[in-house]
């Protein structure tokens, strides 16, 4: 979770104070700033943008908005900031934020919920066997061991999408290893993104996979396995890849310190042999009442 609130206060910088949000107020006055006075700002230009050392790949168009996170720890191999949360992604459609990372929450007050909130099964992402990606030693709460090497491996705009593609090797640790391969495409002909994990290694693993939604995001699954969530004025289907076992569960999702509220997640679970190279694709596909033009 990245917050340029307080930063924007302490820097006088507009242009990240108007996108403060609901708990500006809140957030601006815990760091013991006076909350900013309202301001406009001209909505961001479509595209993307590419922040190789954060490992962060943000992309826009209109008021829809999807960031990626691929990097490594950090804090010269420390990581005392850094959460599990490689190839994991947020997702927003019409402004109304669908898919979140779930935040931090605490630190030492509450470490079974720190180490929660920056373990890999909270995040957006895949996890392994129980395994996490860099290696969490649970009494070191600001500490994370860099084991999965993440890398970029392509970021293209062409005339009808985005794409981001990256790895890491954070599974090569496990007794049969396995290497983690995601790609983002995100095409603007229909507004769908398609996400398709590549596996290789060998070996029978138990594959997971964690859907994280903001609060207030309605999520249904039916009985033939289809599945939709609900936000404001959006619908997001969400076609699956066959033959996993899939469960909502309640989940916390927190805006800033402290703070932490109720929302809904969607696990997908399998047990499957990897045949040197095993494929599993996504598509999301949102409708939406849309109030802002193209």
């Amino acid at each position: 979770m990245w917050s340029v609130r307080p930063a924007g206060c302490f820097f006088g910088n507009p242009a990240w104070t108007a996108r403060g949000g609901e708990w500006m107020p809140w957030e601006t006055a815990w760091w013991g700033f006076d909350p900013p006075e309202t301001t406009t700002q001209q909505p961001p230009a479509d595209g993307f943008q590419h922040f190789p050392n954060a490992g962060v790949t943000v992309m826009r168009r209109g008021r829809d908005y999807l960031v990626v996170t691929n990097g490594i720890v950090g804090t010269n191999g420390y990581g005392n900031h850094k959460h599990n949360d490689l190839l994991g992604f947020e997702y927003h459609v019409d402004a109304v934020a669908l898919l979140v990372d779930p935040g931090s929450y605490l630190y030492t007050s509450n470490p079974e919920l720190r180490n929660a909130f920056r373990s890999t099964r909270s995040h957006n992402t895949l996890s392994i066997d129980g395994e996490e990606q860099n290696e969490l030693i649970p009494d070191q709460l600001f500490r994370l061991f860099e084991k999965a090497a993440p890398e970029h491996l392509e970021i293209c705009r062409q005339s009808e999408g985005l794409t981001y593609r990256g790895r890491h090797r954070g599974y090569t640790r496990l007794p049969q290893p396995i290497v983690h391969e995601r790609m983002f495409t995100w095409s603007w002909r229909d507004d769908s993104l398609t996400i398709a994990d590549v596996l290789y290694g060998e070996g029978a693993h138990r594959i997971r996979w964690h859907f994280h939604f903001a609060p207030g995001v309605e999520v249904l699954l039916a009985p033939d396995g289809s599945v939709q969530a609900r936000g404001g004025n959006v619908t997001l289907g969400l076609a699956t890849p066959a033959g996993l076992q899939a469960t909502v569960c309640d989940a916390w999702y927190s805006p800033s310190y402290g703070v932490r509220s109720a929302c809904r997640a969607l696990e997908f679970e399998i047990e499957a042999a990897i045949p040197g190279r095993a494929e599993y694709l996504w598509r999301l596909t949102p409708s939406t009442d849309r109030q802002s033009t193209r």
